[in-house]
């Protein structure tokens, strides 16, 4: 009898021991293969192009230097191409979100295989509404490719800003900075302390970034010709969208709001700007309490189908833990016509 069940067990072990191995191969694989984002919709291509935005008026909270330091991707209407396949991660930035999902290695595919659709030709077709963009809490402007890039074929100028020492990595002129103790949260905190840290700790920086870009888009005699700087939109997801709305209220020159799927901290309705939150998923922690704020259900997905995860994550892992994104392509098409109807209609209304 104890022989027999040795030999069981010989072959429950071989037979782990193959499906390990069929799974390892099957993630190499995948992990190997090209993903392209979608083909935008617009009638302009998508141009891009990554900048270094140095605020000389600002130390920077986060870090050691004397003044705050920017990476900011800008996407803009330019004469459209199609098939195009851009690299997703130019440059350095390709390590950069490599080292950052290192972690997660076995369930994200390397950026050096994932293509966008952006142009590297100049702005063109006269002045253009501008959207300030911010990320989600940890992740980088690039990973929001899908979206911005289908908003710029829509007519619209966005500079997306990383919020530097905020994420797990950046690229500032062609270094790599991590993220630092002073620019993030613990995300294990009790909800009282973590609401604080947000709130009051990094809140206020990224706010603060918005006023950082426009200023310095304002002086970029290259860029600046391509925007109509009477029609400044702040835009944003989860963390990035409560920096957007609650910004929008303290600044004269922001005309309209959206906050994708965030929740919202203020405590204040004084603005005359127009203000949008968009629904994805299906956490309702997220609904602004201010009625001031209209809402709008784009989609039901999670939380994080805003960005480019569906091209990065592993779908069969996204399958198995409740990631996954039905018709990722379409959600991204249906949240960027969301917000552009509404921020067109707010500008007309003007």
């Amino acid at each position: 009898m104890h022989a027999r069940i040795t030999g069981y067990a010989k072959w429950v072990v071989l037979i782990l021991a193959v499906l390990v191995g069929v799974l390892l191969i099957y993630v190499w694989l995948w992990r190997c293969t090209e993903a392209r984002l979608p083909e935008t919709t617009g009638p302009w291509g998508a141009g891009r192009n990554i900048l270094t935005v140095v605020d000389g008026a600002r130390p920077d909270p986060f870090g050691s230097g004397p003044v705050r330091r920017l990476s900011v991707v800008l996407w803009y209407p330019t004469k459209p191409q199609k098939d195009v396949a851009a690299p997703y991660a130019p440059g350095r930035w390709t390590e950069a979100l490599d080292r950052a999902n290192a972690v997660n290695t076995l369930v994200y595919r390397s950026v050096s295989r994932v293509y966008s659709r952006a142009l590297t030709t100049p702005p063109s077709g006269g002045k253009h509404p501008l959207l300030l963009f911010e990320p989600g809490y940890g992740k980088t402007a690039l990973e929001y490719s899908a979206l911005l890039e289908e908003l710029a074929s829509r007519g619209f100028v966005i500079a997306a800003i990383t919020p530097t020492y905020s994420v797990r990595a950046t690229v500032i002129d062609g270094k790599i900075a991590e993220q630092m103790p002073r620019g993030t949260v613990d995300e294990d905190a009790a909800p009282d302390k973590l609401e604080a840290g947000l709130r009051h700790k990094l809140l206020p920086v990224w706010m603060a970034d918005f006023d950082s870009v426009r200023t310095f888009l304002l002086g970029n005699a290259k860029f600046a010709a391509a925007i109509d700087f009477s029609k400044v939109a702040l835009v944003g997801h989860s963390l990035g969208g409560a920096a957007a709305v609650e910004h929008c209220v303290h600044v004269q020159w922001c005309s309209a709001a959206v906050d994708i799927d965030g929740r919202t901290f203020l405590e204040t309705e004084t603005t005359a700007a127009p203000r949008l939150l968009i629904g994805v998923s299906k956490e309702r922690a997220f609904l602004s309490h201010l009625q001031s704020i209209r809402y709008q259900r784009a989609a039901t997905a999670p939380h994080e189908a805003v960005t480019d995860i569906a091209w990065l994550f592993n779908p069969m892992v996204a399958r198995l833990t409740g990631h996954a994104i039905d018709r990722p392509a379409r959600t991204i098409n249906t949240i960027a016509t969301t917000a552009a109807d509404f921020l067109r209609s707010a500008w007309h209304d003007r």
